[in-house]
């Protein structure tokens, strides 16, 4: 099989089958590059190209990875909840090769980045209106756009040589049904973190990257203070927490092991039992050697030490019912 869909690509791109060989070698030494637990320049800079190849190949041959699409994992989570952590953890897996960024380009092939694409004028960016942004993004789709999408994870698998993909998106909260849909033998992730510190951290992200494009913000007309980020991220984690646990309940998602929801403290303080959890989960072996070592420390301090306390109290109101329900708070 594997030779027949590289001589297909060597016919689409005039590419000897050889090169094609070479190209994997030098993707899959990439993945497995990215699998240690080190972020740097360079590291992004080979998963950005990595994509490209990726993205290339799906478009050229997309039935190379329609073949070898098996297994896909995608792990949820609203922005900032500690997806990133889950998915360093879960690449260091040799069964386990992930999509080399987070791939929201597919997901919402009309919106992102918000801030470039003319569709984004037509609706708030995701930070301010989380479920609008991913209802409208949907009705933007095509056939095409699912076909895409397979086969894009499925060339990356192909490239990784796993017997798992996996997929990490803080955009995808609102499309539970529609993961389903166009992947239907899907497991799903929630990532879930105390929301205060989730919403802290978002505001500061957020706030980084609308001071770079002030611009288009301003015309638009979403140019927020920081007050202001902070309450529509404490606004999003209860609606994504709510509508994560409405799909779970309208479609037995836990109970059919579909869905797994960690929490990021869970990661931090018990990574060894939790990553266990998440292994059995996806029908790989046990993580052992140097996985077991890794270790992440909780930065879910920081709200408290840089937020004053009405401010705290505020978020607390406003995610109350979520951080009862989750356990960051006494019922």
């Amino acid at each position: 099989m594997d030779g027949c869909g590289l001589r297909l690509v060597g016919e689409v791109r005039g590419c000897r089958p050889t090169r094609l060989w070479e190209i994997r070698g030098r993707a899959t030494s990439r993945c497995i590059t990215m699998r240690r637990i080190t972020v740097s320049q360079t590291i992004r800079f080979e998963a950005r190209r990595l994509m490209q190849v990726c993205d290339r190949i799906a478009h050229d041959a997309p039935q190379i990875g329609l073949d070898h699409l098996a297994r896909p994992v995608f792990i949820i989570g609203v922005p900032r909840s500690g997806t990133s952590v889950l998915t360093r953890m879960l690449l260091s897996h040799p069964d386990i090769g992930g999509f080399p960024q987070e791939g929201n380009h597919l997901w919402h092939p009309k919106l992102y980045p918000w801030h470039i694409q003319a569709d984004g004028a037509h609706v708030a960016p995701y930070e301010i209106a989380p479920e609008h942004f991913s209802r409208h993004s949907l009705s933007l789709w095509t056939p095409a756009d699912r076909e895409r999408i397979r086969a894009t994870l499925g060339v990356a698998q192909f490239l990784c040589g796993t017997s798992v993909i996996i997929n990490k998106s803080a955009m995808l909260c609102f499309m539970v049904p529609h993961i389903l849909s166009v992947f239907p033998e899907a497991k799903l992730i929630h990532v879930v973190r105390d929301g205060r510190a989730a919403a802290y951290s978002r505001m500061i992200k957020e706030g980084e990257k609308m001071d770079t494009h002030a611009k288009i913000y301003q015309q638009r007309g979403y140019l927020l203070s920081r007050n202001e980020l902070l309450e529509y991220a404490a606004r999003a984690w209860q609606d994504s927490i709510d509508e994560i646990a409405n799909q779970d309940a309208r479609h037995t998602l836990s109970d059919r092991e579909i869905l797994l929801e960690v929490r990021y403290e869970d990661l931090c303080a018990q990574p060894s039992e939790t990553l266990a959890r998440l292994t059995e989960f996806i029908g790989v072996d046990v993580l052992g050697g140097p996985a077991q070592k890794i270790q992440f420390d909780s930065q879910n301090g920081k709200y408290r030490r840089e937020l004053d306390g009405l401010a705290i109290e505020r978020l607390t109101e406003l995610m109350g019912r979520g951080l009862k329900l989750k356990g960051y708070l006494e019922t």
